[in-house]
């Protein structure tokens, strides 16, 4: 296991220093009776500082490296609201987590730094920010057909598939227990979302430890692995395009999922391929306050029901004329008033 801070300390290690230098350089302007000059530059110096790394939020890197075939190591990146120290979450009833299609652990970083920008990630940070809850993320890996789904692969490729990912998701669970021993985390509560490619990673290992989650959403994945019974205790957002290539396996993978008994909300959004879209980031923000909520640990009908064809909203007793395999259960009201449009 590594454990280094190389671009963050690296980045607060200079700033300090350029901020030094800058408050001796208005120290010589005072001297030179310039001082409406000095204060201007220091202001343009610690403009181009803030983007960099001066914020409270301390972020974490370890690397772990693993005996899975097709993911030697996984880098896991840990924000924390304060100093590791002075922190201790094991309380908190979530932790906000991410998986996306980067390898490179420093888009990761620019990510939870907010020096890019992600309406997925960003949701997942506004909330640890309301609440001082840390984020976690960690490197993509492992090999499987981006492109189909298992029960479109054949006996071999879907056999060596699930082998590899078994391990990594094993390699997963044991760096995530130190990480969680070390810095003080909720085992068991974690709200993963996962992109794209993060997005089939990120409910492949959900399948495999469903113990780690609390809720998974995964938006515009394309290919999907089995849903398996353990699965079911989990809650789960589905979110697409119309357009994305893998849409019908998204809605096949959905239809799984309630014949399983999953308690899943699925939205396919109009006119977006492999995309974003408006209603997969407020959907996103809004599952993850129902999941940490006690209602959403019982289950019971939905107050109301969507019909992901036509994109309407109607409550549950005006409903049951709708096609069973075009219903989406929509737990709150604030869910369904994002999901779609109340029909009249």
């Amino acid at each position: 296991m590594e454990n280094t801070l190389p671009h963050s300390m690296l980045v607060k290690r200079k700033s300090i220093f350029i901020l030094f230098m800058s408050i001796r350089a208005v120290s010589t302007h005072r001297k030179k009776h310039d001082l409406r000059s000095a204060i201007l530059w220091l202001l343009a110096v610690v403009a181009l500082l803030a983007p960099v790394g001066l914020e409270a939020q301390i972020i974490i890197r370890e690397t772990f490296a693993t005996h899975a075939v097709s993911q030697k190591e996984i880098t896991f990146l840990l924000r924390l609201p304060m100093a590791p120290e002075k922190g201790d979450y094991r309380q908190k009833n979530v932790l906000p987590a991410f998986v996306l299609w980067h390898t490179d652990p420093d888009k990761l970083e620019m990510l939870l730094r907010g020096m890019e920008k992600n309406a997925l990630v960003d949701y997942l940070l506004a909330a640890a920010d309301a609440e001082q809850l840390p984020v976690l993320c960690w490197t993509r890996g492992g090999r499987w057909n981006k492109t189909a789904s298992r029960e479109e692969l054949d006996k071999k490729e879907a056999r060596v598939s699930d082998r590899e990912f078994d391990e990594i998701s094993r390699e997963w669970k044991a760096a995530v227990g130190k990480l969680a021993e070390k810095y003080r985390l909720p085992l068991g509560r974690m709200y993963l979302m996962g992109m794209s490619a993060g997005g089939q990673y990120a409910h492949r290992l959900a399948l495999r430890t469903p113990e780690s989650f609390l809720g998974v959403h995964i938006h515009i994945p394309s290919s999907f692995d089995k849903p398996v019974p353990a699965g079911a205790s989990l809650l789960w957002l589905i979110t697409t395009g119309e357009r994305e290539p893998g849409a019908l396996r998204a809605a096949d993978f959905y239809h799984e999922c309630v014949t399983a008994g999953y308690r899943v909300v699925f939205k396919m959004v109009r006119d977006v391929g492999h995309g974003m879209g408006v209603e997969p980031p407020k959907l996103g923000a809004l599952f993850l306050q129902y999941a940490r909520t006690p209602q959403a640990m019982v289950r019971q009908p939905p107050p109301y029901i969507g019909d992901f064809v036509n994109h309407k909203v109607y409550p549950s007793a005006r409903a049951q004329w709708l096609p069973r395999e075009q219903m989406v259960a929509l737990p709150t009201k604030e869910i369904a008033a994002a999901w779609g449009a109340m029909a009249e």
